[in-house]
């Protein structure tokens, strides 16, 4: 309840939603097949949250004091599985919120050594053995190549027109 009045909301007695449909349908299907589903769905449900927490334990060891980066050798000799958790865990932290998808570049990020934007505006770096992640800096701080080198960073952007002091 966290505090919040209750609500009744009308649309939750139509089968309009998928959701809804899964509230009203789902349970009394799961009972026809067999008397005791729901509560073995239940205690399914229980199951998986201790086995949550023991990997949410696993992961905790492998970050660093301040859960902000952990020792690249650490992550490297995990398991997959544990190494993909931490880094997502990482991720999540750095951003602020969920960054979907960054555990799917765990063999990239577990390769590297220096830096790799991931998306989600986040940068992970591996430094000294230690990976972290952090934002990605403003095109305008990051360091560049020769001017005439550069390209627009947008989609189908154009090279930046040659510095003439650069030479040729």
């Amino acid at each position: 309840s966290r505090g919040l009045p209750f609500v009744d909301d009308p649309s939750n007695d139509t089968d309009a939603y998928a959701r809804n449909r899964v509230r009203h349908g789902l349970l009394e299907a799961l009972r026809e097949v067999h008397p005791a589903a729901e509560e073995n769905v239940l205690r399914t449900a229980e199951i998986l949250r201790e086995e949550a927490a023991v990997l949410d334990a696993l992961v905790e060891n492998l970050l660093r004091p301040g859960r902000r980066s952990a020792e690249i050798a650490l992550l490297r000799a995990a398991s997959p599985a544990l190494a993909r958790l931490a880094i997502q865990r990482l991720a999540d932290a750095a951003a602020g919120r969920p960054a979907a998808g960054v555990a799917r570049r765990t063999e990239e990020i577990l390769a590297l050594d220096g830096a790799l934007d991931v998306g989600h505006g986040l940068r992970v770096e591996v430094r000294d053995g230690i990976l972290s992640f952090g934002r990605t800096p403003p095109l305008d701080s990051a360091p560049h190549a020769r001017p005439r080198d550069r390209r627009d960073p947008r989609p189908g952007g154009r090279p930046a027109q040659p510095d003439p002091r650069a030479g040729p």
